[in-house]
């Protein structure tokens, strides 16, 4: 399962960044100036997740 089908929140987007990112402190993701940027990934990944690839053969 990709990203897209698991992350919908902020929230859910912190925890997989702590675990991609040895040695951070998980401090660093929850402050104010985070926020914005978090939701910014979370607007990308609704964007993707309504785009269906579609392959047309003949």
């Amino acid at each position: 399962m990709g990203i897209h089908l698991n992350i919908h929140t902020e929230q859910q987007l912190i925890h997989p960044l702590y675990g991609w990112m040895e040695g951070i402190n998980l401090e660093l993701l929850f402050p104010r100036q985070m926020q914005p940027l978090l939701s910014q990934v979370i607007t990308q990944i609704q964007q993707y997740h309504g785009m269906d690839e579609v392959l047309i053969e003949s």
